[in-house]
């Protein structure tokens, strides 16, 4: 309960553009997902952080933060989660090649 309360508050932040307290607000909801396993709420943690992190223009923690996202996606992610990353993906210059973007990119294919 206490994980969904947290990710209500950091829908509020994103909403409100307080791009800064979600960094704080989600740093710590994160780790707090990944102990009680509630990888859904760390996907949307990671969700929030890389938005965050993109639309202030950090670079760098946007990349970091996005290794992590995907290896917990390919793990435990839905496909509206996989997707949710795919479109961070394609915002920045860190499209690799990944596990996740080859299945949305084969998706597309069969869907032409």
């Amino acid at each position: 309960m206490i994980v969904t309360n947290q990710i209500e508050h950091l829908r509020f932040l994103y909403s409100n553009s307080l791009y800064e307290d979600i960094i704080d607000y989600a740093t710590v909801t994160l780790q707090l997902a990944l102990e009680q396993t509630r990888y859904e709420e760390a996907l949307r943690c990671y969700e929030y952080l890389a938005g965050a992190y993109h639309d202030l223009g950090r670079n760098k923690e946007f990349s970091e933060i996005m290794v992590d996202y995907e290896q917990i996606c390919l793990a435990y992610g839905s496909r509206e989660s996989k997707m949710n990353f795919y479109v961070w993906l394609s915002l920045t210059a860190f499209r690799k090649k990944s596990p996740i973007l080859k299945e949305c990119e084969g998706a597309n294919s069969t869907n032409e």
